[in-house]
């Protein structure tokens, strides 16, 4: 069927070992319940972070309306599409953080088969073994138990780029047009960042229209139509638009280094561990191969490079962020997809020089997945900003200074929402989060952006919920009060007008303040 753009060379899937075996079935029943039941081991363990408080707070408001009207305000950048499932989820079983983190279990579960499927229908279980497992050692892990989308993401992701694969087979082409378009527009929902993922795609029809002097229109009209369900999201992404203009992140080389470093960190040593017990391997067992070319036999070109040009979301994410101003790796996690199937198609056409090399490729992923499941596990918090173990003495009333003391304290926008959450009642009701002026920027540049999601939360929430005071009304009010964990410029302006400010105690994340108003 040749008007199908090669569906009967390179198209179909090479006639090999079968993609469900029963031997296949066994590892992936058995994958499947130990990841299931390891990711909700962690999420029940672990403390709400910062983001996740935001996220709980929204979900549970009372109705999808009461949620929209949040966002508009500011209160989260997300879509609406992925608090829909939050939201029924909180309903269903209350806001546990468990409950809350199943749109993350369950999704990056699924995510990790499809990439199974995806790799192996064109090659051999063990490679659909080697993408599936691939997520498990970068950066996309850790949302494997978050409440936050990026794990939805992934899923869809590896939908959309198996739906793309499918339309250029013939016997599944008209079910998988429709499909590419729901995901792909599902996908665009969650996350509006992921519309990058359709320039991959596009990479791999430009393939096809030179080498075969052909477009294929029924597939970039799938993808267009992919955006029309972005139109009702409209007022939301004016929204976006008009908050974000307050919120800049540092660009740099070493930002954009990061993007890399954060998403396959663990690369880093995992591949010289391969190579060396490869190499190991062969000195001992003089397993010479004489062959060393690639065998690409059985994968289609346009995959390959639809595959590789996912390497370079991250680029072009850089570049976006500076007109957004938001740069976090998490934005480009469906890099990951691209990097598993491409991984996985590599070892697959190196197959002939680097025999056995793909059985410890496989081995070692298994033992990295294993050792960040027992390291999780163990240490469920992370130590980092807006985390509840950063600021445990604290939320945990360990502190004889703030136990002693019946005055208010001032905390800073990392750690008012984890007192709010974790705090005694006696530490919620104390607690304060400090405005700045949006006018000192030479002290506060974030200062706007700060004030707009305090002030959309506050609300959102029951009046007196939120403790977020302007700066001079908090200082007319209170004339003694203690300071932990402040944004930068408050300590700063505090000193500049003269204040009294003493450090009462050292603790884990800086300095607990006692500051009296002359």
């Amino acid at each position: 069927m040749e008007t199908q753009l090669e569906t009967t060379r390179g198209g179909e899937p090479a006639k090999q070992e079968p993609v469900f075996s029963r031997s296949t079935l066994w590892y992936l029943s058995l994958y499947s319940v130990f990841i299931l039941t390891a990711t909700a081991v962690i999420a029940s363990r672990r403390h709400l972070w910062w983001d996740e408080i935001q996220t709980m707070m929204i979900a549970t408001l009372p109705n999808m309306k009461a949620i929209w009207n949040a966002l508009l305000t500011g209160a989260d950048w997300q879509s609406p599409a992925s608090f829909v499932p939050l939201h029924f989820l909180t309903e269903l079983f209350g806001p546990a953080p468990l409950a809350g983190r199943l749109i993350g279990i369950v999704p990056y579960w699924l995510a990790t088969l499809v990439l199974y499927v995806s790799v192996a229908r064109r090659t051999t279980p063990l490679y659909g073994f080697i993408a599936m497992l691939f997520p498990s050692i970068t950066g996309a892990f850790p949302y494997s138990f978050e409440m936050r989308p990026y794990a939805s993401v992934l899923l869809l992701s590896a939908c959309t780029f198996f739906s793309w694969q499918l339309t250029k087979e013939f016997r599944y082409r008209r079910f998988a047009l429709p499909a590419l378009t729901v995901s792909l527009g599902m996908l665009v929902c969650f996350h509006y960042n992921a519309c990058l993922i359709a320039l991959p795609l596009l990479v791999g029809e430009a393939t096809i229209a030179l080498r075969r002097r052909k477009v294929d229109y029924p597939v970039l009209i799938s993808m267009v139509c992919a955006a029309l369900p972005l139109i009702p999201l409209i007022p939301h992404l004016q929204a976006i638009r008009h908050y974000s203009t307050t919120y800049h992140m540092p660009h740099g080389f070493d930002s954009f280094f990061e993007l890399y470093a954060l998403l396959f960190s663990r690369l880093i040593i995992l591949v010289p561990a391969a190579l060396a017990t490869f190499l190991i391997w062969r000195a001992f067992f003089n397993d010479e191969v004489s062959d060393a070319s690639a065998n690409w036999e059985g994968l289609p070109y346009w995959e390959i490079a639809a595959a590789a040009a996912f390497l370079f979301l991250p680029i072009i994410y850089f570049f976006l962020s500076m007109y957004t101003g938001a740069l976090h790796y998490r934005h480009v996690l469906d890099t990951v997809i691209g990097a598993s199937v491409l991984v996985a198609f590599l070892c697959y056409a190196w197959r002939r020089p680097l025999a056995r090399f793909y059985g410890i490729a496989v081995a070692l992923f298994v033992c990295s997945l294993l050792f960040n499941v027992s390291n999780r596990l163990r240490h469920p918090d992370e130590m980092f900003w807006g985390t509840y173990a950063e600021y445990a003495d604290l939320l945990a009333n360990r502190i004889p200074q703030v136990q002693a003391s019946q005055e208010p304290i001032a905390l800073g926008d990392g750690s008012y929402l984890l007192a709010y959450q974790y705090g005694t009642r006696d530490l919620a009701q104390r607690s304060f989060y400090v405005m700045g002026n949006p006018q000192w920027k030479d002290i506060a540049p974030d200062a706007l952006f700060k004030r707009n999601f305090l002030q959309a939360f506050a609300r959102m929430m029951p009046p007196g919920t939120i403790h977020a005071a302007e700066y001079a009304d908090f200082i007319r009010e209170h004339r003694h009060f203690l300071l932990y964990d402040p944004d930068k410029w408050l300590v700063k302006r505090l000193t500049d007008e003269g204040q009294d400010v003493r450090v009462e105690t050292l603790l884990k994340v800086g300095p607990l303040y006692s500051v009296s108003i002359r």
